[in-house]
């Protein structure tokens, strides 16, 4: 009776189990709308072009080696589809719980981390809007260890305080300095020494200058 029901249940039995299998992806074509791979699931048992479905808005193309999830429609294993992969050696670890990290085997990342606190790293960043970039922050700081260079056809800085600081000093207190020498300074006349006629402009201007500061 045993040996019936097991003749019985046998076929049934094997798709279950067929149903998902764990493979080594060996390669990843990426031309075709949906994405295929080439796997191996047990030694010298290759599967050409099964397809790997991602989540919408999200692609990647995983390295070759990689461990994969497939699952086969009613245990058919002529046809599967890689449903999650996993790369152990690039994956960064020591997460928090409740935080996520995007990442390459190049060691780029983003990570949004406790605390609302996203970090970015990467060797090269390159940011593309066609129309408008705009920040709305309480503090914005850049810091360079070698240039910074802005090129645009038209610039406008709207701001209460404005400073320009390097080794020799603070540009607007330069200028400043610069003004005010120059409204007290005299030029030699036939009645002696008087102040320059543009003076008074002079110290106009000086006065909008120092409100930078």
């Amino acid at each position: 009776m045993q040996d019936l029901i097991r003749k019985i249940t046998s076929p049934l039995y094997e798709r279950i189990v067929s149903i998902i299998s764990i493979c080594s992806i060996n390669k990843t074509n990426d031309e075709t709308n949906t994405q295929t791979a080439q796997c191996e699931f047990f030694k010298d048992d290759p599967r050409e072009n099964l397809e790997r479905w991602q989540n919408y808005g999200i692609t990647s193309v995983p390295p070759n080696g990689s461990e994969g999830i497939c699952l086969f429609h009613g245990g058919e294993r002529e046809s599967g589809y890689i449903v999650a992969t996993e790369d152990k050696d690039s994956r960064p670890t020591g997460l928090k719980i409740g935080e996520v990290c995007i990442y390459t085997i190049e060691k780029d990342h983003i990570y949004f981390k406790k605390e609302n606190l996203i970090e970015i790293k990467t060797k090269t960043l390159d940011v593309q809007s066609e129309n408008k970039i705009t920040f709305a922050t309480k503090d914005f700081f850049i810091t360079s260890e070698s240039n910074f260079k802005i090129e645009t056809k038209n610039t406008t800085i709207k701001t209460s305080k404005f400073s320009v600081k390097n080794d020799a000093g603070e540009l607007i207190e330069i200028l400043s300095e610069l003004f005010q020498i120059l409204s007290i300074s005299t030029t030699n006349t036939l009645m002696g020494a008087m102040l320059l006629n543009s003076a008074p402009e002079i110290i106009k201007l000086k006065a909008k200058l120092d409100t930078f500061k």
